[in-house]
């Protein structure tokens, strides 16, 4: 049970600190002035502390985008990976690839790939 709490702690460690990657430091003024910018919000406030409402609210919801977003950028990469190592997948590609270099080859011909596409340029107006 450690494991899986110190595994979490890790990846939470980690996207942290890729959120303060160099490439990413020139948006952080934006972030903070889109997410921050309560003209008129509501504030709420305990002792020295107050929150704009809007603010936060604005907050969790770019947190839920964006975690949204590379979940399903994980998914879809886990979706591809999968595809790529599936043992049905690799043989149609290597049949794609046999047909394609007996083709390169000239033993079959595909009538679809051999035509080819010009463009004609005519000159139109007077220059001057």
């Amino acid at each position: 049970m450690d494991n899986i709490i110190f595994f979490y702690q890790c990846f939470f460690l980690a996207g942290i600190l890729s959120f303060f990657s160099p490439c990413i430091l020139p948006l952080l003024p934006v972030y903070a002035g889109v997410l921050l910018d309560d003209k008129d919000g509501a504030q709420a406030s305990s002792g020295k502390y107050s929150i704009s409402l809007v603010s936060l609210l604005r907050t969790l919801a770019f947190i839920a985008g964006i975690s949204f977003v590379f979940i399903l950028l994980g998914y879809g990469a886990g979706f591809l990976g999968n595809l790529l190592y599936a043992s049905w997948f690799q043989y149609v590609t290597g049949a794609v690839i046999i047909l394609l270099g007996l083709h390169q080859m000239e033993v079959l011909h595909f009538a679809g790939t051999l035509q080819g596409k010009k463009a004609t340029i005519t000159e139109t107006g007077a220059k001057g």
